[in-house]
């Protein structure tokens, strides 16, 4: 059995990864697509989505969905119900707010919301403890909250360009981290708490040469990306 998206045909049973982007532009997803129910990996990326239909609950073994480059303003709750996600990609978009409900995602390792309008680390990820990649850079984040330390498995942390000023010294309590970007932010003091030393990528260099009068051996960390 197949059924057909856009003038191509998709077999039902063996379709696990499923691309609709850039070129052509859709403002809504084509229904046929929900019946492709062993999607694993859903990519409508560079489109211009505002929305996502409630029959996306069909696809029950979707566990990553990248949904870059459209129109959201708003999160779609529709995905706080998938509980077999562990990527999500909402980067640039114009999203200003995240549900708390995100916490419940107990199978969710990598989050993106970067360039969107974010002004703090909502509540929904700082109370995940499953994620491991957390990028949430080109927002307008203004600190670092001590709720950081609630996420105990999160590897990478890109903060990058964003209008921090302050950061808890709760981030040092983050051990597994092994990835820390924040480049091109506001603070000027860096909690004495945190051990660079445990890191293997520490991209704040021209922060810390420049304003933070700290001395670090980068002989062994790579700057980055």
């Amino acid at each position: 059995m197949s059924v057909e998206i856009l003038g191509k045909e998709y077999p039902v049973e063996t379709t696990t990864n499923f691309v609709l982007n850039n070129r052509y532009m859709i403002n809504e997803i084509p229904s046929n697509v929900f019946q492709l129910v062993n999607i694993e990996n859903l990519n409508l990326s560079f489109n211009i989505l505002t929305t996502i239909p409630t029959e996306i609950k069909n696809l029950t073994k979707l566990k990553k969905i990248n949904l870059c480059s459209n129109k959201f303003k708003e999160f779609p709750s529709e995905l706080l119900e998938m509980s077999n996600l562990e990527d999500i990609n909402v980067n640039v978009n114009k999203i200003s707010e995240l549900p708390e409900e995100l916490k419940n995602l107990n199978n969710l390792k990598v989050f993106c919301c970067g360039d969107n309008k974010l002004e703090k680390i909502p509540k929904g990820i700082l109370f995940n403890e499953s994620i491991e990649e957390l990028l949430l850079d080109g927002n307008k984040i203004k600190y670092v909250p001590p709720e950081i330390e609630n996420m105990k498995n999160i590897k990478q942390l890109n903060l990058t360009d964003n209008k921090i000023e302050t950061i808890a010294p709760e981030i040092a309590k983050l051990s597994n981290l092994k990835q820390l970007f924040m480049l091109d932010n506001e603070f000027t003091a860096f909690p004495k708490e945190f051990n660079v030393d445990e890191l293997e990528i520490f991209d704040v260099k021209n922060f810390c040469e420049n304003r933070l009068g700290r001395a670090f051996d980068y002989d062994n960390i790579i700057t980055g990306f």
